[in-house]
């Protein structure tokens, strides 16, 4: 018998229970201060369990004779279970499970003769289940897995053949599996597991006779291992890991023929609250510019924290600008770009977050264009002809910002426009006959426009005025004639 089958063996025979969930009650100090219901099923090992909201569920397992499939919801508030649908893959134990938003998800395990790949999402409001996407790695049992933010993480595990590390991301809006950076220990099965914030962790475990106590840390958002302290208990497998908060715990498990009852709380001293940070805001800003804030060193922080972004984009340390989310270092600098609005006096805002901490950078767009302002704001005229760069919405533009920008009653005229253009382009924009028709009636001020910018205007009043004169004389001789 390979070696790695001698620990499931061991496991079997020696391990009643490895799946204890943890409940906090909002409404009581002390957690479990009194004796809770039973286990509505009946009694199993390996079971596989997630909690929505304020309900827990626990489902599949194996009882020494048969591989489960029953699926069971817990109401803390009422003390009571509820037996669900039952879970919509075969029995099984040794199977993993998370939840992402209001659903969740249980996948992968063993029975006698087949180590499972399939993927089974639940809907407690429908009490359904519905197939998704298999596992991307091979079939297994005893792998580990967690939630961050919206994606899964599945990894390690065993086939009876082989011992895994690699690790994978499940993402529940293209139903699909990415695989991630392999674990960063030794292969390994019945591991435990937790998160919280964009990290997770994964640590014990077993291969073969080889038991594990090392402990690594999963930066969800580079991608990366990296090694923290051994855990202070000892080689084992079969431990349980949950997290509440921003604190993660483990206990329980076993290792040649001992079996333990302590328990740990992980504190990795990682604190990513900054100092207070402040963008200033600004006003009086031009129309569709990129806006740049002021630059923040961060400080207060003794680990690598996450930096995003909502409504901009970030430069740190003077490189180039993301809206990605990422990571920072205590003394890195800040810098925050936004677009601001298309409009008169309107504010826009971009919120940057580093670890715990956050602040707003706000613009506010200035009342009246500038002249020389490149803008598409020619309204009714790019409605009608079809496109902000059309030659005609041009020499509109080049006649605003040379004459009416520049003198106090273009200046009102100019906001008046503002204000009522808009309504009116809107009006026209799904209308052909009406834009040719405004069409028709801007060539005489596009005309005039022209001559005035291009310097062919007074040629072209003294060739009028000349037209005028030979007209009326040419009226007047015809006159006489008659």
């Amino acid at each position: 018998m390979p070696k790695a089958e001698k620990g499931d063996v061991f496991m079997k025979k020696h391990i009643i229970t490895i799946m204890v969930f943890f409940f906090v009650f909002l409404n009581f100090n002390v957690l479990f201060a009194a004796p809770k219901a039973d286990f509505g099923g009946e009694g199993r090992y390996s079971a596989a369990g997630f909690s929505i909201g304020n309900k827990g569920y626990i489902g599949t397992g194996y009882n020494g004779s048969s591989y489960l499939k029953d699926f069971w919801e817990y109401d803390p508030s009422a003390n009571t279970w509820t037996q669900k649908a039952e879970f919509g893959g075969g029995g099984r134990y040794g199977a993993v499970a998370f939840a992402i938003g209001d659903k969740g998800y249980l996948g992968t395990g063993r029975d006698g003769s087949m180590y499972f790949k399939d993927f089974w999402e639940y809907d407690p409001n429908a009490n359904t289940w519905t197939q998704k996407a298999e596992f991307g790695g091979g079939g297994r049992y005893g792998a580990v897995a967690f939630a961050i933010g919206d994606r899964g993480y599945l990894g390690t595990g065993f086939n009876g053949t082989t011992v895994y590390k690699d690790f994978w991301a499940y993402d529940p809006d293209t139903n699909t599996w990415e695989q991630k950076t392999d674990f960063g220990g030794n292969s390994r099965y019945a591991a435990a597991s937790f998160s919280f914030g964009s990290i997770g962790y994964i640590g014990t475990g077993i291969n073969g006779s080889i038991y594990y106590k090392d402990f690594w840390e999963y930066d969800s958002i580079n991608n990366t291992w990296t090694g923290k302290s051994n855990f202070e208990g000892g080689e084992r497998y079969a431990v349980v890991g949950f997290s509440i908060g921003n604190n993660g715990y483990l206990g329980t498990g076993a290792s040649q023929q001992t079996g333990y009852n302590d328990f740990f709380e992980y504190d990795d001293d990682r604190d990513v609250m900054p100092d207070e940070f402040t963008f200033i805001d600004q006003t009086d800003v031009a129309w569709s510019k990129d806006i740049t804030s002021n630059t923040i060193t961060v400080s207060g922080i003794n680990a690598p924290a996450t930096i995003s972004i909502t409504g901009g984009t970030y430069s740190i340390n003077g490189g180039s600008f993301t809206s990605e989310s990422g990571t920072i270092n205590n003394g890195d600098t800040v810098m925050v770009k936004q677009t601001a609005a298309s409009s008169s006096q309107t504010k826009t805002d971009a919120t940057l977050t580093i670890g715990e901490g956050s602040d707003t950078f706000s613009v506010t767009t200035k009342y009246m264009m500038d002249v020389g302002d490149s803008d598409p704001f020619c309204f009714i005229a790019t409605a009608a002809f079809g496109s902000s760069m059309a030659h005609q919405v041009e020499i509109l533009r080049q006649f605003r910002d040379r004459y009416l920008l520049t003198n106090s009653f273009g200046r009102k005229f100019v906001r008046w426009y503002y204000r009522n253009g808009p309504v009116a382009a809107k009006f026209i924009q799904d209308k052909p006959v009406v834009k040719a028709a405004v069409r028709a009636a801007l060539y005489p001020l596009i005309g005039f426009s022209f001559l005035l910018i291009s310097g062919y205007l007074p040629l072209a009043m003294i060739g009028l005025l000349l037209s005028i004169l030979f007209f009326y004389r040419f009226k007047t001789r015809e006159t006489k004639a008659t």
